[in-house]
């Protein structure tokens, strides 16, 4: 969301890979904040030095309770919904799953977040119900996300 001077702000959102939940990327439904309601990937803002793919691991794993390996860049985007107040750089990440840890995400944040659930790459939520950087992320075409 934009701060008070009007200066966008940088996101990173994961699309969570799992050997389990093959062609499935990890959803959870927004609540307490903007896109309340809608499905989102794991991921928040990018902090003062740091790198993406650290951002995604944390979040991630703050969020889902679930460790990355392997994470890597998929797309940025610059995303503008004016009637929302929303402007975010947005990077797109994927990452996998490290089963060697866990392997099956917990709801870490419930204030935030409804939960989390597999979702397959052709049985998506409707794009009005998904969150306003993926529903722009899957609007494109992205031939890179081998999920």
């Amino acid at each position: 969301m934009a701060d008070k001077r009007g200066r966008p702000g940088v996101g990173v959102a994961v699309f969570v890979k799992s050997p389990r939940h093959p062609h499935c990327i990890l959803l959870g439904k927004r609540k307490n904040s903007t896109g309340e309601g809608t499905f989102a990937l794991p991921g928040g803002h990018l902090e003062y030095g740091e790198s993406w793919e650290h951002c995604g691991q944390r979040e991630t794993l703050e969020e889902t309770g679930l460790h990355l390996k392997n994470v890597r860049l998929l797309s940025v985007l610059n995303v503008i919904d004016l009637e929302a107040n929303y402007h975010m750089v947005e990077v797109f990440l994927q990452g996998d799953v490290d089963e060697s840890v866990t392997s099956e995400p917990q709801t870490m944040e419930p204030e935030k977040c409804e939960g989390w659930q597999w979702f397959h790459m052709d049985n998506l939520p409707p794009r009005e119900n998904l969150f306003i950087g993926l529903r722009e992320f899957l609007t494109e075409e992205r031939t890179s996300l081998s999920i």
